[in-house]
């Protein structure tokens, strides 16, 4: 899942990537714990995509908190 929404991304298609990415970090974080790397690297990965596809307050929320 994590691969489509990179994916999506690439193909400037944010909204379609954020809700994917927003899927792979609540699914990692129920599995593997909210600071395992694997989550970590997911919350990077949406905090990126809001950034670049417009939201940068956003972004800047979520990468602050993976770099906690």
């Amino acid at each position: 899942m994590a691969n489509l929404a990179s994916t999506y991304r690439n193909q400037d298609r944010w909204e379609e990537a954020k809700k994917l990415f927003v899927q792979v970090m609540e699914t990692r974080k129920t599995k593997l714990e909210a600071d395992h790397l694997d989550t970590l690297t997911s919350m990077a990965n949406l905090a990126w995509t809001y950034g670049y596809g417009g939201a940068n307050a956003v972004g800047d929320i979520w990468y602050s908190r993976q770099q906690r």
